[in-house]
């Protein structure tokens, strides 16, 4: 799923609601059954970074939302 939000901002295309929900998702459910203390801290820095890239977090909040 990160490769797929890193070829969208590159590809300009811009996030709607379906993307942040996805973003969502894995951030308040976790992914493939993990919890959060079983995360690397890899995974974690990439989970901050999808969500700031879909405007979730406040550092992206603005240059993706529409």
């Amino acid at each position: 799923f990160w490769k797929a939000l890193r070829e969208m901002e590159v590809n300009g295309v811009e996030f709607d609601g379906r993307t942040r929900a996805i973003v969502e998702k894995i951030t308040t459910e976790g992914a493939g059954g993990k919890s959060w203390s079983d995360w690397d801290g890899d995974e974690l820095v990439k989970l901050g970074r999808m969500r700031q890239m879909v405007g979730l977090d406040s550092a992206g909040k603005g240059s993706r939302s529409r």
